[in-house]
Order: C-alpha cells, then sequence, then structure tokens
C-alpha cells in the first residue's frame, strides 16, 4: 500500500510538471538561425547565378502559429523578426485552425500578425492541411477562411501550387497537396512526377525553394528536384527526447519519429523543420520551445 501511494504520487507530480513546463514553452519565442551553405553548389555551372544572387541573402520562415496563446506572442515574434532583418518572409502553413469560428469582422490573431509584417516585408504564404480543410469548408470553415484571405493585407502573396521569383534565378514554391496525403493511420505515397504534376517541373539553373508543410514527403522533394525544402507540420513532436532528437507522435500518429525538428539532408535537398509557434488540440510543448526560424545563405 505504501508503494502504490509512492507511485500515485510519482504520477500526480509528472502530470503538474509536464503542465508547468508546457505552459512555460507554450509562452516563449525564440529564434532559430540556419547558415545554409552553397559551396556544394559551386561545381554546377547551372546555377552559378542564382548562387551568387543567394549569398548573403536572409529569409525569416514561421509555420503552424495555430493562433498562438491568442495572439499574446505577436509582439515578441515581431521584434524578433525585425532583429534579423530579412529581405522576406516565408509562411509555411496553419497559421489558423480549420475548426475555429471567428465572430463576423474579427481580426483573428494571424492576421494581425501577418499584417503587421506586411508593413516590413513581402510576405509569401503558402498553406497547410488547416488550410487546406478551410479551403474545402471542413466544419464550415469556408467562410471564416475567406474572409481571414480578404482580411490579409495586398503585400500577401498565397502560393498554392504556385511559385515566384524572389531574386534572378532564385523562385519559392508553394506546394498545396490533396487532403488525404494528411490521414492519420494512413499513409499514401508521394513521389516527384506527381509533384512535378502540381507544380511543374523546376528549373535546373535556379535555386528552387519548396514550401512544402509535411515534412513526410522529403524523398518526394528530393526527387522533383528541390534545393531547399521548409516544413512544419509535426509540432516537434509534441515532446522532444533530448539528445536522439525523435519526437513523441507526429500528428499521422508515427511514435518516436525522426523527421519532426531540424535540418535534413537527402542528396542535393537540405530541409529545415520548425516545431512552429502554437499547438491545437493537444496544447503540450516538451523541450520545444516556440520558434521563429531565420535561414542565412552562406
Amino acid at each position: 500500500m505504501h508503494i502504490l501511494l509512492i507511485i500515485f504520487a510519482l504520477c500526480i507530480a509528472l502530470v503538474i510538471f509536464v503542465f508547468l513546463e508546457s505552459y512555460r514553452e507554450l509562452n516563449k519565442i525564440k529564434l532559430t538561425t540556419y547558415e545554409i551553405s552553397l559551396s556544394g553548389h559551386n561545381d554546377s555551372d547551372s546555377k552559378k547565378d542564382a548562387i551568387r544572387n543567394l549569398r548573403g541573402k536572409k529569409l525569416v520562415f514561421i509555420s503552424d502559429y495555430h493562433e498562438a496563446q491568442g495572439g499574446r506572442l505577436n509582439e515578441r515574434i515581431i521584434n524578433l523578426v525585425n532583429e534579423f532583418n530579412p529581405q522576406y518572409i516565408l509562411l509555411g502553413g496553419d497559421m489558423v485552425n480549420s475548426n475555429a469560428e471567428g465572430e463576423d469582422g474579427e481580426i483573428l490573431p494571424a492576421a494581425d500578425l501577418i499584417n503587421k509584417l506586411s508593413e516590413s516585408y513581402k510576405v509569401f504564404y503558402a498553406l497547410g492541411n488547416h488550410e487546406k480543410r478551410c479551403s474545402l469548408n471542413y466544419h464550415e470553415s469556408g467562410k471564416a477562411w475567406d474572409a481571414f484571405k480578404n482580411s490579409l493585407d495586398e503585400n500577401v502573396t498565397f502560393l498554392v501550387n504556385d511559385n515566384f521569383e524572389i531574386w534572378d534565378n532564385v523562385r519559392v514554391y508553394g506546394l498545396d497537396i490533396p487532403i488525404k496525403y494528411y490521414g492519420r493511420g494512413v499513409f499514401p505515397e508521394l513521389d516527384g512526377e506527381k509533384i512535378n504534376k502540381m507544380l511543374g517541373l523546376p528549373s535546373n539553373d535556379e535555386y528552387n525553394i519548396l514550401l512544402g508543410h509535411t515534412p513526410d514527403f522529403m524523398k518526394a522533394y528530393s526527387q522533383w528536384g528541390a534545393d531547399l525544402v521548409l516544413s512544419g507540420h509535426f509540432h516537434g513532436g509534441i515532446l522532444r527526447f533530448p539528445f536522439i532528437n525523435r519526437g513523441l507522435i507526429t500528428p499521422r500518429l508515427r511514435p518516436f519519429a525522426d523527421y519532426v525538428y531540424g535540418m535534413k539532408k537527402m542528396g542535393n535537398t537540405t530541409m529545415l523543420i520548425t516545431n512552429g509557434i502554437g499547438q491545437h488540440s493537444v496544447k503540450l510543448k516538451i523541450n520545444n520551445i516556440p520558434e521563429v526560424v531565420g535561414i542565412v545563405f552562406k
């Protein structure tokens, strides 16, 4: 009986710790900076102009905002972006929640953040699974989604299976995949040829940056020809184990997944995976402080 009481007390203490630590982390925000080396492309004459145009340039990548803390982090996010001073801001999707119901005329925290950022920076916005559900009117959210889009500044450009040349021979693509590829427990395959049909063939003469919301398909992104992939979606695995850099579980119910956070490489493709800023449904973050991602090309 004494041992059972000790076990019960330890379980209660663990639950309290998880709650308090998650609350602490969800109310923090940091800037994580990655240096992307371009030296590996020096031998490629086809990309030499793109590489020359990229050196020294900076981007900010933000994903999985999920109406974080009702907008209470917005000012700190803006300050971090301004301190980093990028040329462009890239949004990787899930800035909103697909089941959120705003009042008529209400400016959602995501719209407020994006519009304030767009006062100083050109913003490119690719869709995640939550925007995809909104566009398909899941939870009867289509009307709210239209209102959200209409509330954004004209300096915000959506890339829905579309692209934009941000510098000479440097192009950003926004991939919008069918909703079935976000299914839980079901894992349909995506390959480079299927991406070709959605985005078209990338140019071998250009440096191609792909906003691909889910990291699940790095092999397909590499087959397609992405030089740099920016992903999120997995929220860092909710709880990220130290030292081994694996997450507890992904939104697709894959336990102990590797592709949940950080820099990954496959062939000529580099992928950056952010743990995002907010959470939905399971609002926990352990060893997983929300972040804004800064990218410097060297």
